[in-house]
């Protein structure tokens, strides 16, 4: 039996994404990027569309180096360090 692990980073240090690269939007009184990658739900709530394999993002500073997965600020994406 093939086993998978489910790993949910959540360092004290996320990457924020680059304000400049996307929309934004309002969300809890912040101003909020709003990449194509985000759902917007009838009441309001921003999250990841999970349809979607693979996202890329557009970050405003590189991940810290000692830390292999991180993720980024405002949803929750998994940013993984290249070898």
């Amino acid at each position: 039996m093939d086993r998978w692990l489910w790993y949910a980073a959540r360092t004290g240090r996320c990457v924020p994404l680059d304000p400049a690269a996307y929309p934004s939007t309002v969300f809890n009184g912040e101003p909020t990027p709003l990449p194509a990658w985000v759902c917007k739900s009838p009441n309001g709530g921003l999250h990841i569309d999970h349809r979607l394999g693979r996202i890329d993002v557009d970050v405003a500073k590189a991940p810290t180096a000692d830390i292999e997965l991180n993720w980024t600020c405002d949803y929750g994406v998994h940013v993984l360090s290249q070898a």
